[in-house]
């Protein structure tokens, strides 16, 4: 394995086997061969199955035109004999945004014109409907306009149309009562009903008729389809042949080698130099740059353990910390930067990155190497002391107060900044999340006090 490797990574090891380039044309001229056989059925089949299909979406288009235009009129319905009911203009205005904007009618209309056949009797049924239509829908305007004159409601931009109905003199004499129950019974009475009855019977008409010559063309060419496909049947069976001799070919060439080199990137191992010409070069390539990973894997697994901008280690690393120390006596120290949000406002972004920096290095720096200091939030940080226990608070103070310092100092051109830290101590045995939370109490109380300070997590 090892002489493997070496030979990939100076490429001094002659590369041999059969190029899938050559494989390529080979298989190139055996499917062409087939290819001119078949192409005459294939081209009388797809035409066949053309017509076929657009019969079909002529059908569907059209059904679902239908059933559309049949659920608009109902709406319309619906929605009229509503507002002479309740004489809520809500009604009224939900009645012409249909019939003037969405008009789910008139566009199932057209859907279905675009699709009829020629010469069919279904345009003839479609025009009554539509002639049916118009006049209910005048039935339905003068209805409205009795409502609207009765109960004074204004006209809105969609219910212009009104505006043209003229009452008779006898209707408009009514009071409003009167036009209001006249407009009600308008829309129940036999007239309406035989309206909608006709609508209904012609749209249902121009269906069957529609349905009747689609079914026809769709049987004309599925006989014709069957008698192709089983044409086909004979050639498929040719081309099985000449893809089975590819396979084999492919499996012994490409797929056993990449197997072999699947079973080794899993195992984390160099490629064997195996299969076809081009198998080999990328197994040559694959072992030079495993060697280059493994150089660089440190590097990045570094750069995923710690915050980018201050070098600590990062939040996740922080959980697996206390997780990790859970069993052994230490110190969780809370590090707040206190007004950090004015820092950012008078500084700038730039100048808020700097001042995290600054109290980053002065984390790494007054702390032991043993201990880890952490960024677990935008301003928030944390340093994990090991091997400590409360009898050494002493030196807990003293590295919080060398930090604190450290942070007053404007040497380096940046302002004074003060921090808000809390400690705990953990037992052995103590879970993270409860030792976070302690630590958070004592933050929390020296907050509460005016901030600028350190407090010690004492107990309940």
């Amino acid at each position: 394995m090892a002489k493997t490797q070496d030979n990939a990574a100076t490429g001094t090891q002659k590369m041999k086997g059969v190029r899938i380039r050559v494989l390529n044309v080979v298989m190139i001229c055996l499917a062409a061969l087939v290819a001119l056989v078949f192409l005459q059925a294939v081209k009388q089949t797809n035409d066949a199955y053309g017509e076929l299909e657009d019969a079909t979406n002529r059908y569907i288009a059209s059904a679902s035109a239908c059933n559309s235009m049949k659920e608009a009129s109902n709406y319309l319905t619906i929605q009229v004999r509503t507002f002479a009911a309740t004489q809520n203009p809500v009604y009224m205005e939900r009645y012409f945004e249909e019939a003037v904007e969405t008009q789910r009618r008139e566009k199932a209309i057209a859907t279905i014109r675009d699709n009829l056949l020629p010469n069919s009797r279904a345009s003839e049924y479609l025009d009554k409907s539509l002639e049916y239509s118009i006049d209910l829908m005048n039935r339905e305007y003068y209805s409205m306009k009795l409502v609207v004159e009765a109960k004074g409601i204004e006209v809105g931009r969609n219910e212009q149309v009104l505006n043209e109905v003229v009452l008779s003199d006898k209707d408009a004499a009514l009071s409003p009562e009167e036009k209001i129950e006249l407009a009600t019974s308008m829309l129940y009475d036999e007239v309406y009903a035989d309206e909608v009855s006709n609508i209904e019977g012609n749209v249902v008409q121009c269906r069957r008729e529609l349905v009747s010559s689609l079914e026809h063309i769709q049987d004309e060419n599925s006989a014709l389809l069957h008698k192709l496909l089983n044409r086909q049947e004979v050639f498929t069976w040719m081309m099985f042949a000449v893809v089975i001799g590819l396979i084999l070919s492919f499996i012994v060439m490409l797929l056993w080698p990449i197997q072999h080199y699947i079973v080794r990137i899993r195992a984390n191992e160099p490629l064997p130099l195996a299969g076809a010409y081009e198998l080999r070069y990328l197994a040559q390539a694959y072992n030079t740059m495993y060697d280059e990973n493994l150089r660089s894997r440190s590097q990045l697994q570094k750069e995923a353990d710690h915050d980018h901008l201050t070098g600590l280690y990062n939040r996740a690393v922080f959980e697996k910390l206390l997780y990790a120390y859970r069993e052994q006596p230490i110190a969780l120290l809370l590090v707040d930067a206190d007004y950090f949000k004015n820092v950012n406002d008078t500084l700038g972004h730039d100048g808020g990155d700097a001042m995290l920096q600054k109290l980053g290095k002065q984390l790494q720096q007054t702390f032991r190497q043993s201990d880890y200091a952490c960024r677990i939030g935008g301003d928030e940080f944390a340093v994990i002391m090991t091997d400590i226990g409360p009898e050494l608070k002493s030196v807990v103070e003293m590295r919080i107060n060398a930090v604190a310092a450290g942070m007053r100092d404007t040497s380096d051109g940046l302002p004074e900044m003060t921090l808000s830290i809390g400690v705990a101590f953990s037992g052995k045995g103590m879970e993270g999340d409860k030792l976070f939370k302690c630590a958070d109490n004592a933050l929390y109380a020296v907050k509460e006090a005016g901030r600028n300070g350190h407090g010690f997590y004492e107990g309940e």
